[in-house]
């Protein structure tokens, strides 16, 4: 079993990281910590074979906090930015997880934890036959920073240690004809563009053309989800949480953005935080509406839209 902990500002992370590690069953999670000054009090203390750390925090990055780590367990970058990929490899994390990541995405970053942890209990016998990129996972070396408690002095250059190489998949193409709203006629036959720049992070086609799904961008992957299935949408901190019938989806939306994506013949904004689907409505009164078997308060400044709904 692998004694592990994680760190994260944002309490749906955590929740996230929980549920996850309890289906994984050679992780075993000690603690959850928002507060990074508790998880450096809780690693004084006690020994973790792993660490699930974000990057972006109030009072000390991710990044920071490793480095302030004399002997730093094997670590798992889990953020929301991907421009921090580069530096987190330099500092010989195992993997970097990018929110909101799937299960199967977590599942495979535990393994690599696994393997690294394996070899470890094993290094002894393994002892003269590892090469520089295997020894420098193994035995991860992070210069400390002098003061924790002042984030903000600069922190001492990091080596840059022989480490595996983040190598991106390489971009699936699609031809230029079948892109929407490509002329045909401008472009060359052979031409191709990547997909990732045919495909935004959401997308919808306009009403008269409306298909019956749209794609949800949730971690790595474009998520296709019929219209249908919708029963609402809940604002979560800096995230969105698409309610759909027998299972949820969390994508790093705003809800301006969800308004945008899903069309305004099928869908009302009841809240700040709430967008409906009509179809799943059973009732409503002054304060709430009824989406199957949930009660969502309805908005100041938005009744004036649920009376319209009676009027469609």
């Amino acid at each position: 079993m692998l004694r592990t902990i994680a760190l994260d500002d944002e309490p749906i992370a955590l929740d996230i990281v929980k549920n996850f590690a309890a289906k994984v069953y050679f992780i075993d999670l000690k603690a959850c910590f928002t507060d990074a000054f508790k998880a450096l009090e809780y690693l004084q203390q006690e020994k973790a074979d792993l660490l699930f750390l974000d990057i972006k925090m109030p009072d000390i990055s991710g990044m920071e906090f490793l480095r302030s780590l004399p002997d730093p367990p094997m670590t798992i970058f889990t953020t929301a930015y991907s421009e921090h990929a580069v530096e987190s490899f330099e500092l010989n994390t195992l993997d970097y997880l990018l929110k909101p990541f799937s299960f199967p995405r977590f599942l495979k970053a535990c393994n690599k934890a696994l393997d690294i942890w394996q070899l470890k209990q094993n290094r002894g016998l393994l002892a003269g036959t590892l090469t520089p990129a295997v020894h420098s996972v193994l035995n991860p070396t992070v210069p400390s920073v002098p003061n924790l408690a002042l984030p903000s002095a600069p922190s001492p250059t990091v080596p840059s240690v022989p480490g595996p190489a983040a190598v991106p998949d390489p971009a699936p193409v699609v031809p230029a004809g079948s892109i929407p709203g490509a002329n045909p006629a401008s472009l060359p036959a052979e031409a191709a563009v990547p997909i990732s720049a045919a495909i935004p992070a959401t997308f919808s086609l306009p009403a008269a053309a409306q298909p019956g799904y749209v794609f949800i961008k949730t971690g790595y992957e474009q998520v296709r989800v019929l219209l249908t299935e919708i029963e609402y949408v809940q604002s979560a901190g800096n995230y969105v949480q698409f309610v759909l019938t027998g299972q949820k989806i969390l994508s790093r939306l705003t809800m301006s953005e969800v308004e945008n994506l899903l069309p305004s013949a099928l869908f009302t904004r009841v809240h700040r935080s709430y967008i409906v689907s009509n179809a799943k409505i059973s009732r409503f009164d002054r304060w709430n509406i009824r989406v199957g078997n949930t009660d969502i308060p309805i908005g100041q400044g938005y009744a004036a839209l649920i009376g319209q709904l009676t009027k469609r």
